[in-house]
């Protein structure tokens, strides 16, 4: 099961808001799951939360599923973005708010997979410590601040990913490239943009 399809992008609208038609309009998803319309205007099913799978077709998930925990992270982020972002007023800034997001939701169901693919994973404690640090980075930025809100917040997935997806069985985190590519791409440009403090 690809559990790049369990999350729904930051970016996403749900189907049904705006007006004409819509590219949700041509697809099947489960009972247990949302269609989303992207930025890109295509559109994709994701499983609603505590389910995986496809978007045509979800199962819930067990408490014991090893990353289960990780799922917190990204609601609470989502939380984060869609309560800030409309309080935003640098021009311009709001937008690039919701595209660089969608690059970690690509990256943490990644992370996840990767996780849960290796041969010897750290521990699920380890997994719920960078967790709470997340959580505490997150309600600490403000997103009036650039320097406070994005970039301390990629620095910390981007510090994450490097470590806690490291190789220990011969596997390498290659999939995982350009998303932390992007990631270290806006940190660069808000800090030359707004001049944060490195």
């Amino acid at each position: 099961m690809k559990l790049a399809t369990l999350f729904v992008p930051f970016i996403a609208a749900q189907s049904g808001e705006g007006s004409g038609l819509s590219p949700c309009d041509a697809l099947s998803c489960d009972a247990n799951a949302s269609c989303h319309e992207l930025h890109t205007g295509e559109a994709v099913c994701r499983c609603e939360y505590k389910y995986y799978g496809d978007g045509e077709s979800c199962t819930f998930i067990d408490k014991s599923t090893p990353g289960r925990v990780l799922q917190r992270t990204y609601f609470k982020l989502e939380e984060m973005v869609n309560t800030h972002v409309g309080a935003v007023e640098i021009p311009g800034w709001r937008r690039r708010i919701k595209k660089e997001f969608n690059w970690i939701s690509d990256l943490i169901p990644n992370l996840i997979s990767r996780y849960e693919s290796k041969t010897c994973p750290v521990s699920e404690d380890r997994i719920f410590t960078f967790v709470q640090e997340v959580e505490e980075t997150v309600d600490q930025v403000r997103f009036d601040d650039p320097c406070t809100g994005q970039w301390r917040l990629y620095k910390k997935m981007i510090n994450w990913a490097d470590t806690f997806t490291r190789s220990c069985d011969g596997s390498t985190n290659r999939s995982l490239n350009r998303a932390l590519r992007n990631l270290n791409k806006s940190r660069k440009r808000v800090q030359e943009r707004f001049s944060c403090p490195v």
